[in-house]
């Protein structure tokens, strides 16, 4: 493993540690984070992760698979959660489920001078809401 994909995994570490100030430094000044419905600029993660973490306060990452080409990196993994706390929805603020919610997900990191510049992350919101109790399970085929 190059140190691309070091700095990267030690960006999941520190994010499922809850420690943004650790996390900023491995970031460019211009950092950008992509998610489905969103763009969230460096100076406003703050806003971004400490709801988030609040949230789901035992949240965490199982790295699955790493691929790196030069400066990108590729990381599937899985996260996973307890909804203990109020999560910020499209429509308002919605009161914490208890539930225990859990995805896959790709992220797409590019770096540049060693640090994390873009975080491109990708998965089925469906399956999140499934978690989330918002919307019901879906029926097995054939069944």
């Amino acid at each position: 493993m190059g140190s691309a994909a070091e700095t990267v995994l030690k960006a999941f570490e520190l994010g499922d540690e809850q420690n943004l100030d650790e996390l900023l430094k491995l970031q460019t000044d211009d950092f950008e984070l992509s998610m489905p419905g969103m763009v969230v600029k460096k100076q406003d993660l703050e806003g971004f992760y400490r709801p988030t973490w609040a949230g789901f306060p035992d949240g965490k990452h199982r790295i699955d698979n790493v691929i790196e080409s030069g400066d990108t990196v590729v990381v599937e993994a899985t996260w996973g959660g307890t909804n203990l706390g109020p999560v910020q929805m499209p429509d308002g603020e919605m009161p914490a489920t208890g539930n225990r919610v859990s995805f896959k997900l790709a992220s797409v990191n590019r770096l540049r001078e060693g640090r994390v510049a873009s975080t491109h992350i990708y998965f089925d919101q469906m399956e999140f809401l499934r978690g989330m109790g918002l919307v019901p399970e879906m029926a097995e085929a054939g069944s």
